[in-house]
């Protein structure tokens, strides 16, 4: 498996994301930033695991996970 493929059962950590899109200045301008989301490569990986971890309990909820979908 690849250093960065996505894994349900990596520990994802906590992390502080700022929530907007940067936009590069064209020429001398700097960069411009607008509300959104935008995830950027150094977060691939993280936002990778965490949409299989949500997409794994999305599935065992419909699925009957029990205790392993309750987190406990």
């Amino acid at each position: 498996m690849p250093p960065d493929a996505p894994d349900a059962d990596h520990a994802l950590d906590d992390r502080n994301i700022y929530p907007d899109v940067r936009i590069p200045g064209e020429d001398d301008e700097d960069e411009q930033r607008v509300s959104g989301f935008q995830v950027l490569p150094d977060h691939y990986t993280w936002f990778r695991t965490a949409l299989v971890r949500a997409g794994a309990a999305g599935l065992m909820g419909f699925t009957g996970g029990g205790q392993p979908t309750a987190g406990t």
